[in-house]
């Protein structure tokens, strides 16, 4: 439960390192006076920025550094930004799953979830791209 006292400090002082999604389109994030409040009533859900930044830089090293050469262009896309493409969709469902869980009331810590869809994302774009699993 320490996340959970984290993310509450870091809402009470309204710190730019979160992320806020609005349940609602007429939510005014500068208007609320107690965000948790309006996290309890339902009104919006949180996530921290490094929960983010953590697994994307793994899409952006996968992009960056891995060969060009020694695999086709999958779709007329080079190899290696394909799968940093395929690394951000499996942060992505693994976000959506994440959010199945928190719409229905349970908070969890997003990073776990996060980073497997990140890791299995790039583990199917590497597999698919170059045909094997050896990184080096």
């Amino acid at each position: 439960k320490h996340m959970i006292a984290l993310a509450d400090t870091v809402v009470e002082a309204k710190l730019p390192i979160l992320l806020v999604f609005p349940k609602r389109f007429d939510f005014k994030y500068e208007e609320k006076k107690d965000l948790m409040e309006s996290k309890r009533k339902g009104e919006s859900m949180f996530m921290g920025l490094g929960d983010v930044i953590i697994p994307g830089s793994l899409a952006v090293a996968a992009s960056v550094f891995l060969p060009a050469a020694g695999a086709d262009p999958f779709l007329g896309i080079s190899p290696p930004v394909t799968v940093g493409l395929f690394t951000l969709a499996g942060m992505l469902l693994s976000f959506f799953l994440l959010m199945g869980f928190v719409v229905k009331g349970k908070a969890h810590a997003g990073l776990p979830f996060l980073n497997t869809g990140a890791i299995a994302g790039f583990l199917a774009g590497h597999l698919l791209v170059y045909g094997d699993l050896a990184f080096f």
